[in-house]
């Protein structure tokens, strides 16, 4: 049926009353979800710095040591060998 003018019916519109308990229930959800990952995430933030400082920390002395023990001139390396050629 098409009708060529507006219709509109006499009755008020309250809006679905599940649209009000919906955004409760979101609100919820959005809260636990927030909270559950906001305690890991800190505790992590805070293991990075403390080993970002320990690394820091153990290049300064590092530093301190060959400057004390080596006057600057020469550096400490590994005994690394991963870069030898390999002999068949």
């Amino acid at each position: 049926m098409h009708l060529a003018d507006r219709f509109e019916l006499d009755i008020q519109n309250d809006g679905n009353p599940l649209t009000a308990s919906l955004a409760v229930v979101k609100r919820a959800i959005e809260q636990y979800v927030s909270h559950k990952f906001v305690k890991p995430i800190a505790i992590a933030e805070k293991l990075f710095a403390q080993l970002s400082s320990a690394f820091a920390e153990e290049r300064q002395h590092r530093r301190a040591i060959e400057k004390e023990l080596f006057g600057d001139q020469y550096k400490f390396s590994t005994n690394n060998d991963d870069d030898l050629p390999l002999v068949p």
